[in-house]
């Protein structure tokens, strides 16, 4: 069952470890030849066990993710990313199309139709922050920075202009610092806040 939390070395039999991000959720199932993991939606973080019989599979809706021994990232939200930090991986497709075999701080995006948007170069520490409470946006819309958020809190925002949903938000964060993105959004936007209980409405500023 997913959690509002994020759920730190998950221990599999093979003593492969995963964390999860807030709000993902796995399925594991272990046989004689393979070792497979469904990761529906959300972030995981996956340290794998070496086992050359036994290959190590991420199977997401359209992607699948063959390894045998590494540590890499799955990002299966909006937008689909593979970040590997050490050892290699392999991403086909459900008709086991090769797209591309990931090395070493390697970063591989796909678009919607889940074909290559980019691959890239990554540095090894700048790869799944959020499993230190941490974030790194980089003129990232408003509303996904909200949406990072609201994992973690209880709290409604609303919107109230949509054409303030895209303003950038840029700037290294803890996943515990909300108010403090929110009280300075005034400061570098023409956005007023206003607060109520559980709700923060954000409108654009008269």
């Amino acid at each position: 069952m997913a959690s509002n939390k994020i759920q730190k070395d998950i221990v599999l039999p093979d003593t492969s470890k995963i964390t999860l991000d807030a709000n993902t959720s796995i399925k594991v199932e272990f046989s004689d030849n393979k070792r497979v993991i469904f990761l529906s939606q959300g972030k995981a973080f996956f340290e794998i066990a070496p086992n050359k019989e036994k290959p190590f599979i991420v199977k997401t809706h359209k992607i699948d993710i063959k390894v045998l021994g590494t540590k890499f990232e799955v990002i299966n939200t909006k937008d689909f990313q593979v970040n590997v930090k050490e050892g290699k991986v392999r991403v086909a497709n459900k008709k086991d199309t090769l797209l591309a075999l990931l090395l070493k701080e390697q970063s591989l995006l796909l678009d919607k139709n889940f074909h290559i948007s980019s691959l890239n170069k990554k540095v090894s520490n700048t790869m799944a922050l959020w499993t230190k409470g941490q974030f790194d946006f980089k003129q990232e819309p408003l509303k996904n920075v909200i949406a990072e958020f609201l994992k973690y809190e209880n709290i409604k925002v609303i919107i109230k202009d949509t054409s303030l949903e895209e303003l950038p938000i840029s700037g290294k964060f803890s996943s515990k610092e909300f108010d403090k993105v929110i009280s300075s959004l005034p400061l570098i936007h023409p956005i007023s806040i206003s607060k109520k209980e559980d709700k923060i409405l954000i409108m654009r500023k008269k």
